[in-house]
């Protein structure tokens, strides 16, 4: 009720979540203040760029260590549910999976088929 309850708890919750990514090093995006972003090396000694997008209470980590970014970073901040880490199906209400294209390279593909469902079922 305390976080719910007034009329600036978004806001505040949203500047909250700002500080401690900020924090732990990750960079907002100037296109999209809700993903953010880090560099890093991965374990052949390649860099690339973490991303965590973040939405209220959804967080779906992009990067060749995600499960330790979940709970050795933001976990340090936030209360995670057990049962919510690991290998994402869903993200704002769309359904994520992973796919091989035709070159072999492995990626992730977004439907919003079950979002766009949910939405016309609210309507009706």
């Amino acid at each position: 009720r305390a976080l719910y309850g007034r009329k600036v708890a978004g806001r505040d919750f949203w500047h909250h979540l700002r500080s401690c990514m900020e924090t732990i090093g990750f960079e907002s995006c100037k296109d999209d203040p809700d993903i953010w972003h880090i560099l890093a090396t991965m374990y052949n000694g390649q860099t690339y760029y973490e991303y965590v997008l973040l939405y209220v209470d959804d967080c779906l980590v992009i990067s060749e260590k995600p499960e330790s970014i979940l709970r050795n970073e933001i976990g340090k901040h936030f209360q995670l549910k057990e049962e919510s880490i690991g290998p994402s199906s869903q993200y704002l209400g769309g359904k994520l999976q992973e796919v091989t294209m035709a070159n072999d390279q492995q990626c992730w593909e977004f439907g919003s088929t079950q979002y766009v469902r949910a939405a016309v079922n609210n309507v009706e």
